[in-house]
This record gives structure tokens, sequence and C-alpha cells, in this order.
């Protein structure tokens, strides 16, 4: 009986979090429209290029990709502004990167940069941002993203098999999730901390 009511509870509060996915689409677009926002999402933006130059390790192995934190910057503007502005800063930032490091673009990888800050903003924003609500917002990009969309355009651009790519992908996505999560929990820690966080939402 408590088992039955248990899942009842945690299918009510899915149903709910998915009935206020379009509210956040239409909320984001307003954040669009503020000062606050498009000062802060600049200052992200700016934050994780360098973070990208400066805490990027550079695997070569098709699957694992590049390790670095730059994401924890444009992942903050997604909760902090929601899906939309977050897409944008997303498509925005992976634009940057490939015109400093002097990357071809793929248009694959920018699709993944504007999806992936989409639903971290449907996750994160106006949300309390727990620990456990974080690593779920990492565990979805990488199960909706990460593993499907950035293993088919590796598989294309490397021109390797699908399957070797993902195995691999799949070994690294669970370190990346954990240690990702833990270092933007603490970040926006840190900026509560230190009373930055209030200030940059919009009220």
């Amino acid at each position: 009986m408590k088992e039955q009511k248990r899942e009842n509870n945690v299918l009510q509060h899915l149903f709910q979090e998915v009935k206020q996915i379009p509210s956040q689409f239409s909320n984001s677009a307003k954040e669009l429209m503020k000062i606050n926002t498009l000062m802060v999402s600049a200052l992200m933006l700016a934050l994780g290029t360098i973070l990208g130059f400066v805490f990027t390790v550079e695997t070569g192995i098709p699957g694992a990709g590049n390790f670095g934190i730059s994401v924890i910057a444009p992942q903050l503007v997604s909760a902090l502004y929601g899906p939309i502005v977050g897409g944008i800063i997303g498509g925005l930032g992976d634009l940057i990167d490939c015109l400093l490091n002097g990357y071809a673009f793929f248009p694959g990888f920018f699709l993944n940069a504007i999806l992936g800050q989409m639903i971290y903003g449907i996750v994160l924003y106006k949300k309390k941002l727990t620990l456990l609500r974080i690593i779920v917002s990492k565990i979805l990009v990488a199960v909706l993203i990460n593993l499907p969309l950035g293993t088919l355009w590796q598989s294309v651009l490397y021109k390797k098999g699908f399957w070797p790519i993902f195995i691999t992908s799949l070994i690294k996505q669970p370190v990346q999730i954990v240690v990702l999560g833990i270092l933007f929990y603490m970040f926006v820690s840190a900026l509560k901390n230190a009373k930055v966080f209030e200030k940059m939402l919009n009220k």
C-alpha cells in the first residue's frame, strides 16, 4: 500500500513537472527582454569560454571527446532564465568555441549545445537547485542528447562505427554526470553564500 502511494506521488510529481513546461518556455522568452538577463548571460558566456580554454582536456578518443567544466557557466544561465535563454547561450557558446579554437562548424554539435541547455532549463528553471535535481538534469542530457546524438555526430565526423563510440561514451558519461553535477552544485552554493545568486535573478 505504501509503495503504491509512493508510486502515485512520483507520477503526480512528474505530471506536474511536465505540465509546467509550456509556461517555462513562455516565461523564459520574457526573460530575454530584461537587461539583467542579457548582462549575466554575456558574463556567463565569457566565463564559459575562459573555462573552456583553461580547464579542458582533449582525449582524442572517439566517444570520449573532451572533458572540461565550461558547461557549468551556460548551465547557470539555463537555471536562472529558462530553456529559451539557455538554448541561445548554448548555441552562441558553440559558435564562439569553433571560432576561437579553429574547429570546423558542425551542425550536429551546435544542435546538441542548444538542446542540452534547453533540457537544463526545463529541469532547473524556477526550481530549488538541489544536488539531486542537478544530477537528474545531467542524466537526462546524457540519455537524450549526449549518448544517442553525440555518438551519431562523432560516428559521422570520425567515420567510425556507431557502437564502439557509444560504448566509450557510455563509460564516460557516469563520471561526467557526477563530477560536473557536484561542481555545478558547489558553484551555485558559492554564489548563494556570496549573496550574488539572488542578484542575478529577475524579480
